[in-house]
């Protein structure tokens, strides 16, 4: 636990938590300490692999860090701080991976995000200016999305990789707005669900990315989601049955596509 501490560096370590609604690594009011080779579980109910609250500029490096029955790692109110070369874990429905709220401007590259059982990165209200680069997310259930951005204003996302064969692979709601998508492959494998979904969601830019659904659709835009663009993307839906687009607008309006590529059996409607 690092409590009001600054410039301090820990590597190669090992801390495991199995007490109750623990964190194996903590952060608190801290500022440019530096995280690297280590790894950091928590094994009870509700707890957190690292959890960092009201810290800037903090850096984990080729870390491990998982909580299999609660939050890998969490942002909170915590600003400017890196995750990068690190695998971050949960197994628990209505949980995340790594989840950010009130915080900005943190970046996470080239990291392995996975919750089998529920969201894997979550960009939470007021998350912005976040950076999610070269990385990897991976959810497999049809109970919650494996890439969240809900409340969160003007995150990127780029060079990824998301995958959440048993429902959405990402989805963007709560009036998130300003969000970038680029350069990514969105995947989704579950009929009704769709590789990207905006559900009251505004200004938001997918573009350079691929976005596919082996049996539904591939992109939903859909109540109150308007003025998104989808530029120089491909989005299609594998599936046979007519009514499973490949791009389905509705109750949207003045969104945009320009130079993509729809396929389908319906591509667009």
């Amino acid at each position: 636990f690092l409590d009001g501490a600054s410039s301090n560096t820990i590597t190669g370590v090992t801390a495991t938590n199995g007490a109750a609604a623990c964190v194996a690594a903590r952060i608190s009011n801290g500022t440019y300490n530096t995280i690297s080779q280590s790894s950091f579980t928590a094994t009870a109910g509700g707890c957190y692999g690292l959890r960092l609250d009201v810290s800037s500029f903090n850096a984990v490096s080729g870390t491990y860090i998982s909580a299999p029955n609660g939050t890998g790692a969490e942002f909170l109110q915590s600003n400017s701080n890196s995750i990068s070369q690190s695998t971050v874990t949960s197994n628990l429905t209505a949980m995340a991976a790594l989840t950010m709220t009130g915080s900005a401007f943190n970046a996470v590259s080239g990291s392995y995000l996975s919750n089998p059982s529920g969201i894997s990165l979550r960009l939470g209200a007021g998350a912005a200016y976040n950076t999610i680069s070269q990385s990897t997310v991976i959810s497999n259930t049809n109970t919650d999305i494996a890439l969240y951005i809900s409340g969160a204003d003007s995150n990127t996302v780029t060079g990824s990789y998301v995958q959440n064969l048993l429902g959405y692979a990402a989805g963007l709601d709560s009036g998130s707005k300003g969000n970038i998508i680029s350069q990514c492959v969105l995947l989704s494998g579950a009929p009704g669900f769709s590789g990207l979904g905006l559900n009251n969601a505004s200004s938001n830019t997918l573009s350079d990315s691929y976005v596919s659904n082996l049996v539904g659709y591939g992109v939903i835009i859909n109540n109150n989601s308007n003025y998104n663009t989808l530029i120089r993307s491909t989005m299609t839906s594998a599936s046979t049955v007519a009514d499973r687009f490949a791009l389905y607008i509705a109750a949207s309006s003045s969104n945009t596509v320009l130079d993509s590529y729809i396929q389908g059996s319906t591509a667009a409607f």
